[in-house]
């Protein structure tokens, strides 16, 4: 498999991965707040981190490590995008990210600029 062939597939199993995750955060019953809030211990919160964060991370870096070993050298962007509600701003993350294919997400920042405003600036590794 070439170089460029074995990076689009690790891009795509990215993008379904995104994906997923997206749709189950969609879907889920218990509040995401309660999920993610730093204040409990939720093992939903360590069934996505385990099941998505860390396989999209590693996924970044072991394309990074491909780029690098053929002395090609990551070039990073920021994507921005912004949406009336969180639903819609990730919805749209997710389908900017995969137009984009990037081989990492280096960071993303999600933050509210106005009461009908969701804003995110996420760093992308191509």
């Amino acid at each position: 498999m070439e170089k460029q062939e074995l990076i689009n597939a690790l891009t795509r199993i990215q993008e379904e991965l995104r994906c997923r995750l997206a749709e189950e955060l969609r879907e889920e019953e218990e509040p995401l707040e309660e999920i993610f809030s730093p204040s409990s211990f939720s093992n939903k919160f360590e069934t996505y981190r385990y099941k998505y964060t860390e396989r999209l991370d590693t996924l970044g870096r072991i394309i990074a490590e491909i780029q690098r070993s053929e002395g090609g050298r990551p070039t990073f962007k920021a994507i921005s995008v912004e949406a009336g509600s969180r639903e819609d701003l990730l919805s749209l993350i997710n389908e900017r990210l995969a137009k984009a294919r990037p081989a990492v997400v280096a960071d993303l920042k999600i933050y509210r600029e106005r009461p009908d405003l969701w804003v995110a600036i996420v760093i992308c590794g191509f």
